[in-house]
């Protein structure tokens, strides 16, 4: 029988990640009612330009993709109004894109919405 004692150091470093995410999307929206209080749908879709660096090295791509939406806004006065929104976005993989980490590259990810609107009287 062997009894051995060990002392073990290990350091994995200090890591830097950055992401961004411009989206370039279009929408459309459906108001249900036209009153003061305007539950809506929508959907956009365009092109999504990804960003990731890790430490110095770093990827970009670009994506289609597309966000079903749904929301409330409520209307004030001189075409103002405030409105609160969920979308799921997703997008699409191209074909034999992949990350720093050799996945493969597209994503799903739900973003909430707080603004106000301005709507033009056309």
């Amino acid at each position: 029988m062997d009894l051995k004692a060990t002392l073990d150091y290990g350091w994995a470093g200090t890591y830097t990640v950055k992401e961004r995410l411009i989206p370039f999307t279009p929408k459309i929206e459906y108001f249900f009612i036209d009153g003061p209080l305007r539950p809506y749908v929508g959907l956009k879709a365009g092109l999504y330009l990804a960003s990731v660096s890790v430490n110095k090295q770093s990827e970009s791509e670009s994506f289609f993709g597309f966000a079903p939406k749904m929301g409330v806004q409520y209307k004030l006065p001189q075409n103002l109004a405030v409105f609160l929104e969920g979308d799921y976005n997703l997008l699409l993989n191209k074909k034999g894109a992949r990350d720093l980490g050799g996945d493969t590259f597209g994503s799903k990810f739900i973003q909430f919405n707080l603004g106000i609107a301005y709507t033009l009287d056309l």
